[in-house]
């Protein structure tokens, strides 16, 4: 994890070629997020430099546990599951529509590489323009038999409704 949501790592003002309204000097990552990236630009550029920042330092690392051996003999990344995500679609009025969620891992986690899932028609009330939200603990309930955990719920009965299929073979 490199964050919380409601994190409060700084950054400068001036983060990879740009700058933050009001330059300045150096700020928490959290609260410009709440800008409206349409009537502020220059923070929707700044906060787009970190995104583009922690997507790299997510990269090297991916890199690295694939160059890794592993003590069976495999790569590091064969053995290992890696959920990169953020907690909101848009930060900056906190929908949860359209989450990104990519899951990373090698020949042993069974993962089904290549594949894209559009998760739609969810159970959860909807939020503006949408057709409702699959609860995000259907992901976990996913991944849980890979690490030998079977649980056929998580929370609640209104915060899951069932593993996502297709994406484990």
């Amino acid at each position: 994890m490199w964050s919380a949501g409601t994190n409060w790592v700084v950054f400068p003002g001036t983060f990879q070629g740009a700058t933050i309204k009001g330059s300045l000097q150096s700020t928490p990552h959290h609260p410009p997020s709440h800008s409206d990236p349409s009537g502020d630009t220059m923070t929707r550029d700044w906060l787009n430099q970190i995104n583009t920042f922690y997507s790299a330092s997510t990269a090297t690392i991916l890199q690295e546990f694939a160059s890794t051996p592993d003590i069976d003999g495999n790569m590091l990344i064969d053995n290992t599951v890696i959920v990169y995500l953020t907690e909101v679609a848009r930060a900056w009025d906190h929908n949860q529509q359209n989450m990104p969620l990519i899951i990373f891992g090698g020949k042993n986690t069974r993962l089904k590489g290549g594949t894209f899932l559009k998760v739609t028609s969810g159970s959860l009330p909807t939020q503006s323009g949408g057709t409702g939200n699959r609860p995000f603990n259907d992901v976990w309930l996913s991944l849980l038999p890979i690490f030998g955990v079977n649980l056929t719920s998580l929370g609640a009965s209104t915060q899951y409704t069932g593993p996502l299929p297709g994406i484990f073979s």
